[in-house]
């Protein structure tokens, strides 16, 4: 059966930005507002600076069926991920579902898409990584029946690869992590993940 979503990576332009704000404002629209304050927000000047980031890639999903010319893909975005490639490690930054095309399987679609283009990127790549909020209990679910896990002290003695991420945190004084934010990780992605 063919898919019925369409991912392409961003241009970085000002329609790809609104494209993925209006994601975003969707994804979060169905959830409790004391969550929505304390997470990234809406800012558009802040996802700006981060969809114009060189070191991070973008993709965006569309819930329309594949196409084999993406130029021909417009609309709104359904969803939108975002990763940064360092050595022998790459962090997820952002994945997000719009409300009305949660639990279509994009999401996990988005996940495998990103592990697929970053080992293409850097075949080297030992550890993914990723930040979730505690309370964001259903997006930890998803990560955990992908086979991530949480990071504990030490860990990165076991995955040296995981030193890398946290270095680059330090050097942002975002290491140790602030409370209620978790850092999950797992090795390289499963052959046969789309």
């Amino acid at each position: 059966m063919p898919a019925t979503y369409t991912i392409r990576v961003s241009d970085r332009s000002a329609a790809d930005l609104e494209a993925m704000l209006a994601a975003l404002r969707e994804a979060h629209r169905v959830l409790d507002p004391g969550f929505v304050d304390a997470g990234g927000g809406f800012d558009a000047e802040r996802w700006r600076g981060s969809v114009r980031d060189p070191e991070t890639e973008w993709i965006i999903l569309h819930n329309l069926p594949q196409v084999s010319n993406l130029r021909e893909v417009s609309g709104p975005a359904a969803g939108f991920a975002g990763w940064r490639l360092k050595p022998t490690q790459c962090h997820l930054h952002a994945l997000f579902v719009a409300a009305p095309y949660q639990r279509r399987g994009y999401g996990r679609a988005m996940l495998h898409y990103h592990w697929r283009a970053a080992l293409r990127r850097e075949p080297g790549i030992e550890r993914f990584t990723l930040h979730v909020r505690e309370l964001a209990v259903w997006a930890r679910q998803l990560y955990e029946s992908e086979g991530y896990r949480y990071y504990q002290p030490g860990d990165e003695r076991i995955w040296p690869a995981l030193q890398v991420w946290i270095g680059a945190c330090r050097q942002h004084g975002a290491w140790p992590l602030p409370a209620g934010k978790l850092l999950m990780h797992r090795g390289r992605a499963i052959e046969g993940a789309r």
